[in-house]
């Protein structure tokens, strides 16, 4: 197993056995997917997110990692990869750290 299927394997686990993380999970792939995104593609983008969230993988590592993605579906331009995953880090990002209105 390479690292990065071992690092979307251990996310998928946690995934499966948090529930707040398999809503948020569920909660983009829906959306995703509504916007016409493959489901694949798309639980694999929350999928590398939510473990970027949990494992803060080294910037080296998770580059890696999103050049597998990057091979694994073509068709998407490397403009769209980095699209794609910016909007899902935002999801995850503000589901584990919401900001608070203090007024």
């Amino acid at each position: 197993m390479t690292e990065y299927q071992n690092f979307i394997a251990v996310a998928s686990k946690l995934i499966e056995y948090d529930p707040d993380t398999k809503w948020i999970f569920s909660y983009i792939v829906d959306g995703l997917t509504n916007h016409g995104f493959s489901t694949k593609m798309s639980e694999t983008y929350a999928t590398l997110a939510i473990g970027e969230e949990f494992f803060n993988p080294s910037e080296s590592d998770f580059t890696s990692y999103i050049s597998c993605s990057l091979s694994a579906f073509p068709q998407l331009s490397p403009e769209g990869h980095a699209a794609l995953l910016e909007v899902t880090r935002k999801y995850v990002h503000n589901y584990y750290h919401p900001q608070v209105d203090t007024q």
